[in-house]
């Protein structure tokens, strides 16, 4: 944390020509010296925090989860990832914890010894396990599982189980490619002889197209990578995924609604009145507007002959699947002046924050492909995760369908299993593309994230509005 030092500047007096005793009593000018920079409002709240809570308490599981009351049943209020460390204090309050409950600042209990451990290190193979870098776009590094069946183990293996492992592999794919489903499941069961057996450290077997987070900037042990929950997969099982660099516009001064992105690279086209109709012309020699191109006061769509076209304010045309245009509406409830709230437009792929009625931010989305269609309607944020791990791994799904994606980012959810969350793994803003959910980038996703309620205490991973305690903010989605 930033802060403030006061520093105390010293004064020194310039000799000047000799006066006398008489001369000095009247024209002396006292100089008072300069009072030292007391602490800021900032470094005083601090204080008394750790006054009132003197315990520094560090959380030993992958993710813990806060409670309400000093209880087990107690309802649960946010979680907080390993290797965070949050101010507490004790309570003789609580039951079904051996150790005694801590009440937490600013508010919610762990249980001490299970939760948390106080005055104490994590262990020695935890310790490069950091929490997610919640103000970075990515909290975590994120990587593309490339093979099928990449095993993931639960310590590292030393050079001759890695090797056990790659040649176990080896096998398991030999018996995938002879396509005999029966002697599959008998080597998965370890039941051929002459067959190597499954090392047992390996827990599970990712399938390729999955995608996995590790802890930000953490560097390959050998040739192997971590994930955030402390498991080691075999680096060459894996690519590191860039993620799109789509920035919304912040709404002001002489940026207003409404505001057009490119959504795919075009030339801008001039419209041709004449006898025979409306026809379009572009000019070949003029490089195409890219991607994410900022439209400063396209327009919504009209029909221009037999398409549907925006106008830019040169007064050329783009035809409307190769641009998204975020407009201003009307709150549909009663809002505070200070009130935020999301409108999500399905036919334009866009979204813009307001406060009140005044719009402040503005980009573009992926909503859901036909057949998963996002919700429309109003809603409001029921929870919200720094990430959140999705998937769908059921049998019943078809299995170029089923996908695990760890710690999805910033995932707000409004509905059910509909949420607004960032998509690290495309790069289509402007175009449906979604199981139903609203994909941002990770960028837009993070600002959206920090403008809504409930707000996330420091360091918390997750946290709920309940609708007593607090209040969700308001989603809007329309056709």
């Amino acid at each position: 944390m930033r802060r403030t030092i006061g520093i105390l500047l010293a004064l020194t007096a310039c000799a000047g020509p000799e006066t006398s005793s008489d001369e000095a009593a009247t024209s002396a000018t006292i100089v008072e010296p300069l009072a030292a920079e007391g602490p800021s409002a900032e470094e005083l709240e601090q204080e008394r925090i750790a006054r009132e809570y003197p315990m520094e308490a560090t959380v030993r599981l992958f993710q813990a989860a806060v409670k309400a009351r000093p209880s087990r049943d107690a309802e649960t209020i946010g979680f907080i990832r390993r290797g965070v460390t949050v101010r507490a204090r004790s309570t003789d309050a609580g039951e079904g914890c051996k150790e005694g409950w801590l009440e937490l600042h600013p508010e919610g209990f762990f249980c001490r010894g299970f939760d948390v451990i106080v005055g104490e290190e994590l262990p020695e193979d935890q310790r490069d396990l950091t929490p997610p870098r919640r103000h970075d776009d990515l909290p975590y590094d994120y990587y593309f599982v490339t093979l099928e069946d990449a095993p993931v183990m639960r310590r590292k293996p030393n050079p001759k189980e890695r090797e056990a492992v790659v040649h176990w592999l080896s096998r398991l794919r030999h018996h995938r490619r002879l396509g005999d489903e029966k002697k599959l499941e008998r080597f998965l069961a370890d039941a051929l002889p002459d067959e190597p057996s499954k090392p047992r450290f390996v827990d599970r077997l990712l399938a390729r197209g999955y995608y996995v987070s590790s802890p930000k900037g953490l560097p390959p042990e050998g040739r192997l990578i971590r994930n955030a929950q402390g498991e080691y997969l075999l680096a060459d099982t894996l690519k590191k995924v860039d993620a799109s660099e789509l920035r919304g516009v912040e709404l002001g001064g002489e940026i207003q609604l409404p505001f057009g992105f490119v959504t795919r690279p075009v030339r801008p086209l001039r419209v041709i009145r004449d006898e025979g109709g409306v026809r379009f012309e572009e000019d070949p020699d003029e490089e195409p507007l890219p991607r994410y191109a900022h439209l400063p006061g396209a327009k919504p769509t009209v029909l221009v002959g037999d398409f549907l076209v925006h106008e830019l304010a040169d007064g050329r045309v783009l035809k409307d699947w190769f641009a998204g245009v975020a407009e201003k509406i009307d709150p549909p409830f009663k809002v505070k002046d200070d009130e935020v709230w999301i409108h999500v437009d399905i036919g334009e792929q866009t979204l813009v924050l307001y406060r009140g009625k005044t719009p402040f931010f503005a980009t573009l989305v992926s909503t859901g492909v036909d057949g998963h269609d996002t919700p429309q309607g109003l809603f409001r944020i029921e929870k919200k995760f720094v990430g959140r791990t999705m998937n769908d791994v059921s049998p019943d799904t078809p299995k170029g369908d089923r996908y695990r994606i760890e710690d999805v980012p910033f995932t707000q959810y409004f509905q059910g299993s509909y949420a607004l969350h960032a998509a690290f793994w495309h790069d289509r803003f402007g175009t449906r593309r979604s199981h139903g959910c609203v994909n941002l980038s990770p960028h837009d996703a993070r600002v959206v994230f920090e403008s809504t309620s409930p707000a996330l205490h420091d360091g918390w991973f997750g946290t709920y509005a309940d609708g007593k305690r607090v209040l969700g903010t308001r989603v809007y989605i329309t056709p």
